[in-house]
């Protein structure tokens, strides 16, 4: 601070208190220079009619305290990935109480985790002492969400793959950076996982959709299945065939091959091993039947040769793909 005076009718001034000396009659200025606590300054002056003093006292006040909030070591803003912490320190001086918020953290000093972040805050210390208040911020910006990603398969390939006719295909899923993941049909959930999806009887496509806070993603695959198989079913599947030796061919019989299944049949005839005879045989050797329908053939014989002989031989239908492969 600067001291003033002016000063009439003296002959001598002399300071006493914060300041000392003679000072001007003729009045002036001075300068406190710093100070540190309250200071009383006193100037008394006398001259011909006698002396008089004049007092000024210069009160200090204690500063606002000093204070200082750091993240991860730096004044700020930083940023910081999604998902991870900052380490939130904070210093001041002649204080008597302080507090960080968000957080409500206390003490005069202190070192914090801001625990994994999904936002940006901003942190504020908040000091106070003899002086009064103080307060810093520091800013905490947190990147973008990183992506999910999903991978499904099924069989363990990214598909499309093939499953025989009532066949199962296990599908499997992985995933990252997901919060939740769905597969459908069937209504499977969890961020991995692994199902089993039952007897197929037509193609069908695998959906899984996860959701993160980066977003969402899909990934598909397909399950085709192979042809449906027919089932054989002859009707009769036993004829017996009376001749003469010597006569005429016995009249043929009909034998109705059916197909029950849900493919269709393509037949072949053949003889059963160890019952081949040429002298039986069917009107055709092979044919196609569709799923649910039959087709009618001929069972021939010729007239045995031998007067009182009994002969035996079997007849085969075949199909690779029938459930019930040969009859």
């Amino acid at each position: 601070s600067t001291l003033n005076w002016s000063v009439s009718g003296a002959t001598t001034c002399s300071a006493s208190g914060g300041w000392s000396g003679s000072k001007s009659v003729s009045g002036g200025s001075s300068s406190t220079g710093s100070l540190q606590v309250t200071t009383t300054y006193t100037l008394t002056c006398s001259g011909p009619g006698g002396s008089a003093s004049a007092t000024a006292v210069v009160t200090v006040s204690a500063p606002a305290p000093p204070v200082d909030i750091k993240a991860n070591g730096q004044n700020g803003p930083i940023t910081i990935p999604f998902g991870t912490a900052a380490a939130i320190t904070w210093t001041s001086v002649d204080a008597t109480s302080c507090t960080a918020t968000p957080g409500a953290w206390t003490g005069t000093t202190g070192s914090q985790s801001t625990g994994n972040l999904s936002t940006g805050a901003t942190y504020t210390l908040s000091c106070t002492g003899p002086g009064g208040s103080g307060t810093d911020s520091v800013v905490v910006n947190v990147g973008a969400a990183a992506s999910p990603t999903v991978d499904l398969k099924a069989d363990g390939s990214d598909g499309p793959i093939t499953v025989p006719f009532g066949g199962t295909a296990t599908i499997s899923w992985t995933s990252t950076n997901a919060a939740s993941c769905a597969v459908t049909p069937g209504a499977w959930t969890g961020t991995t996982g692994s199902q089993l999806t039952g007897p197929l009887s037509s193609a069908r496509t695998y959906t899984a959709t996860c959701s993160g806070p980066g977003g969402s993603t899909s990934d598909s695959v397909t399950v085709t299945v192979g042809a449906a198989p027919p089932t054989i079913v002859l009707t009769p599947n036993t004829f017996s065939f009376t001749g003469t030796s010597g006569g005429p061919t016995p009249t043929g019989k009909s034998l109705t091959i059916s197909n029950t299944g849900a493919g269709p049949l393509y037949w072949s005839f053949g003889s059963v091993p160890g019952k081949a005879a040429t002298w039986c045989n069917l009107s055709v050797g092979s044919g196609t039947v569709a799923a649910g329908a039959s087709q009618v053939v001929t069972v021939s014989v010729s007239a045995p040769s031998v007067a009182g002989t009994f002969s035996d031989c079997g007849i085969r239908i075949t199909d690779p793909n029938a459930t019930n492969n040969p009859q």
